[in-house]
């Protein structure tokens, strides 16, 4: 546990602006067009044939490692233990030396190394490549070929041998197609979109109704809380003050009634100055929008804990409020929209920011120590600090937690920037629920997809310019779900339907 009065003063430099509510930071999250490189070592020529697709899938820069000294076939000889690359894989310090070395590292955003796996790891030569360079702020995605075995523990050595190295999760690339190769790119950059049908795995369900109302909130979370009891917690952003675009607080009020009349609702403390930044502020705020039938619990109120993050790339524990490992189960409840920081805000966001208590977490996932900006995290490492941020949370409840997502006043400012928030333009859709984050996140973003150009046209420019997507994708990689689902209507007698379907005959915002 760390007690927050040890932290507060060294962070309170970085306590400047609210959570997008100034244009200078509206300023610093506009995206510029990434550039990548594909690095390639081939000895056979067979790594090269996919460094070469991946470059043309990419859009990318093409620059093969050179060994100054080439491999002859008897240098590759695995049976000869006295050849060259035995001996070198034998040797943990061999740095077999290269060529044409690139001469501006420094303009790639997302750099792919390539290579053949030689004795179930990395050849040497890419620890050269990886000691030639400054990769600081880049991406590295390592791919590979081989004749039978995996990339787990070539990215394993590459992740101990180059710790500060930001490494994107690597694959095998043996007989890919083009198609493989442009889901893969796709699902890793945060600007893009992957249909429906270019998605793999398994399907989930998430249920959904086009009523607006207490009585079909009511309705999408009877049908995923079989395993909700106990002392429950229910997620919630309460908003700043007097904001127009949070969940109505009559519907939670019938919910609780209802179905859930011992819940607690829960929420931490803001890493922002503004209305949540202290607890008695925070305590006046929800008075002030009147979220007074139920006890409300600042779950960093007094002090703060560290859930494990397991299989994360940028964190091995969260710090949450502590007040959260004090309940048996917990629901998601919210309020789908847009996002100044994440593109979008949905389960996902409002569990990996909101849980994170408001001085330590918060900062872990937004700041890089030492900096003056606040904010500096963005793109997809902000998402994916924030999706492990999630995970903690998530897995420590295990299945006893659940999701319901209500698409209504979707802006695309947070429900942070409260009064300041930007004008609704996006069509109110109705409310998904699910047992499954990823999927009913992904089931909201593709009703957005699937709206007319005129309709997504605000809420896609921010989720796309922000990177966005890529919650959904490492929230994928991470275990934490499916990107595929039955879409079940609950308006129509449970019958399957698409994204398409959900958004027939929207009225459009009043602008």
């Amino acid at each position: 546990m760390r007690k927050l009065t040890f932290i507060a003063a060294a962070l309170l430099a970085l306590m400047f602006g609210a959570c997008s509510q100034t244009n200078k930071q509206k300023e610093q999250t506009e995206t510029k067009s990434m550039k990548t490189l594909v690095a390639y070592f081939s000895a056979s020529g067979v790594t090269k044939g996919v460094a070469q697709q991946l470059a043309e899938v990419a859009g990318a820069d093409l620059h093969e490692i050179t060994p100054a000294q080439p491999y002859t076939d008897a240098d590759l000889d695995w049976r000869d233990s006295l050849s060259r690359s035995s001996v070198e894989m034998r040797d943990k310090a061999s740095r077999p030396a290269i060529t044409a070395k690139l001469d501006d590292m420094q303009q790639y955003d997302i750099v792919y190394v390539g290579f053949p796996i030689w004795w179930y790891t990395c050849p040497t030569i890419i620890n050269t490549f990886m000691e030639s360079y400054d990769f600081k702020g880049k991406t590295v995605i390592p791919f590979a070929t081989s004749g039978g075995s995996d990339i787990d523990k070539a990215c394993a050595d590459l992740r101990e041998a180059y710790p500060d190295v930001r490494w994107g999760k690597g694959r095998l690339l043996n007989g890919v197609t083009r198609e493989v190769l442009q889901q893969w790119v796709a699902a890793l950059d945060g600007s893009k979109y992957v249909a429906y049908d270019q998605r793999t795995g398994d399907e989930s369900v998430v249920y959904f109704t086009r009523d607006l109302s207490a009585e079909g909130l009511i309705k999408a979370y009877e049908q995923v809380n079989a395993k909700i009891s106990g002392h429950v917690g229910v997620k919630l952003h309460t908003g700043e003050q007097h904001g127009p675009n949070i969940i109505p607080r009559e519907w939670v009020k019938a919910l609780i009634a209802k179905d859930l009349p011992d819940a607690t609702i829960i929420e931490t403390n803001t890493y922002y100055e503004g209305d949540r930044y202290t607890t008695d502020k925070h305590r006046e705020t929800l008075e002030v929008n009147g979220w007074t039938f139920c006890p409300v619990d600042i779950l960093d109120e007094e002090d703060t804990t560290a859930l494990p993050v397991n299989g994360g790339k940028w964190f091995k524990e969260m710090s949450v409020g502590s007040h959260l490992t004090r309940y048996d189960a917990m629901l998601a409840l919210t309020h789908f929209k847009g996002h100044t920081q994440g593109g979008f805000g949905g389960s996902n966001k409002n569990i990996g920011i909101g849980c994170a208590d408001g001085r330590i977490g918060k900062a872990w996932i937004h700041t890089t120590p030492g900096q003056d900006d606040q904010w500096d995290i963005k793109e997809e490492e902000f998402m994916e600090r924030m999706t492990e941020s999630t995970k903690a949370t998530i897995d420590f409840f295990g299945d006893r937690v659940t999701y319901v997502n209500v698409m209504r006043n979707m802006s695309v400012s947070c429900d942070c920037e409260g009064v300041a928030a930007e004008p609704v333009v996006t069509p109110d859709v109705g409310i998904l629920s699910s047992t499954d984050i990823l999927a009913v996140d992904q089931a909201c973003i593709d009703i957005i997809y699937a709206m007319t150009a005129d309709d997504h046209h605000d809420m896609l420019e921010r989720i796309e310019s922000r990177h966005g997507l890529r919650q959904l994708s490492y929230m994928k990689e991470l275990g934490m779900g499916n990107d595929r689902y039955k879409l079940i209507d609950l308006d129509n007698g449970g019958r399957e339907i698409t994204a398409a379907d959900a958004v027939k005959e929207l009225k459009k915002a009043v602008k």
